[in-house]
């Protein structure tokens, strides 16, 4: 008789206690997780883009120059 009573008050205070902790928990981590998420939609997405930009400026200079010095270098590279 008595484990059955212990047994159904430990479950009364996980269900009221412990369970409701863990679903804040994993609500939160749920939170910031999304939250990162959607930093990279702000100010890192535009910085990563201009870089990217600058760097097909580069790579274009650089076969201009290429195209200049030495015409057949995309045929040796292949």
């Amino acid at each position: 008789m008595l484990d059955g009573v212990f047994g159904f008050v430990l479950g009364i205070i996980v269900l009221t206690v412990v369970v409701p902790k863990i679903l804040k928990l994993v609500t939160v981590w749920r939170m910031r997780e999304n939250a990162a998420a959607a930093a990279w939609g702000g100010e890192d997405r535009a910085r990563l883009e201009a870089t990217a930009a600058r760097l097909e400026q580069r790579v274009a200079m650089l076969e201009r120059i290429l195209d200049a010095e030495a015409p057949d270098w995309r045929r040796k590279a292949g």
